[in-house]
């Protein structure tokens, strides 16, 4: 059995390991996701879920401390389908500690709960990064993103994966069901303006027109997806800025 590593970071009030993740928007294709279609999601960094790892109490093994719901879990004697102890489940299996360390995971999180900001999918991912964060063997992204999705589906079912992608990647993301996430960055001058139908749309520099022949009701809507494709093709955006490097593979 792989020894159970303690952080390299030095633990500060007995505190053995830390993990958070962020919550998310989806501004296009939220339903449309579900059944193939193309869909950009943002994390939103102005809230969070955060998870602490602490050493046990005497006579105490993996103990999980819900905060916000008040609750208790105790590993051994939870059912075996709560999110948050598959979350802790599917991450030991990841890090290969077949044996249950002495530590108490305790959760807090600012996402508003069921209201379409990933709380779920942040919650499993603190916990993720928290508890290889005090074995001393950080997740790469893809296999955070693997561990949530896994949770994802005792919460949704058929979940799409873009959830689980944009919140354990932290990047805006490009998402088609199947296909790897393409990530990408916004230039830091990135502004909202109104264009001339109404809507509030991206842009750097320039002024608040839609592009030619994209005119019409729904033309600040089209003029925001002309400008990913642009910015997907090309690496180039006037609009979205660029594309971070190796946004095909995101852990290359």
């Amino acid at each position: 059995m792989p020894p159970i590593c303690r952080s390299t970071s030095p633990s500060i009030s007995g505190i053995l390991g830390k993990g958070q993740a962020p919550g998310k928007v989806i501004l296009f294709g939220e339903h449309a996701v579900v059944y193939g279609r193309p869909a950009l999601a943002v994390p939103v960094t102005q809230v969070k879920a955060e998870a602490v790892i602490e050493p046990a109490r005497p006579g105490e093994e993996l103990l999980l401390i819900a905060q916000d719901l008040g609750q208790e879990i105790h590993f051994n004697g939870a059912q075996p389908q709560d999110p948050l102890v598959v979350a802790a489940r599917l991450t030991l299996a990841e890090l290969g500690l077949t044996e249950l360390p002495p530590w108490r995971v305790v959760v807090r999180s600012s996402i508003p709960i069921a209201s379409g900001m990933g709380s779920g999918a942040a919650v499993s991912a603190a916990i993720a990064r928290a508890l290889a964060n005090a074995a001393g063997q950080p997740l790469s992204p893809s296999a955070l993103s693997s561990i949530v999705y896994q949770v994802e589906i005792l919460h949704h079912g058929t979940p799409s994966g873009i959830d689980n992608s944009v919140i354990c990647y932290e990047q805006p993301v490009y998402f088609v069901r199947g296909q790897a996430p393409n990530t990408f960055s916004i230039w830091p001058n990135f502004h909202a303006r109104h264009c001339q139908h109404g809507h509030r749309q991206p842009y750097q520099g320039g002024g608040s027109r839609c592009p030619p022949r994209l005119g019409g009701r729904d033309g600040a809507v089209r003029c925001t997806v002309r400008s990913h494709r642009l910015h997907r093709g090309t690496g180039q955006s006037r609009h979205h800025g660029r594309r971070s490097g190796g946004a095909r593979n995101p852990d290359g």
